[in-house]
């Protein structure tokens, strides 16, 4: 029963906090966003268009990867301003 109870909480939590953008160094040393767009509401296009607001503009992919638990798709991409 307790097992249970902390994986639901485990599992409500990262639903709650893995949302949004937040800054990342890049393997070159270069600073990029690492976008999360999670769930069953969002898709690829979320976050694509989440990159192109915060670079205002143009931006290359440096990275994408999906991870699915149960039926909620977590979906990252990590983004390169261009300039």
């Amino acid at each position: 029963m307790w097992k249970n109870v902390i994986l639901l909480g485990t599992f409500a939590f990262l639903l709650c906090a893995c949302g949004g953008v937040r800054n990342a160094k890049l393997p070159d040393g270069s600073e990029g966003y690492s976008i999360n767009c999670n769930g069953e509401d969002s898709d690829w296009a979320d976050c694509y268009n989440q990159a192109a607001d915060k670079c205002g503009g143009p931006y290359e992919i440096v990275s994408t990867n999906t991870v699915g638990v149960r039926d909620t798709p977590m979906r990252n991409i990590i983004v390169k301003c261009k300039k």
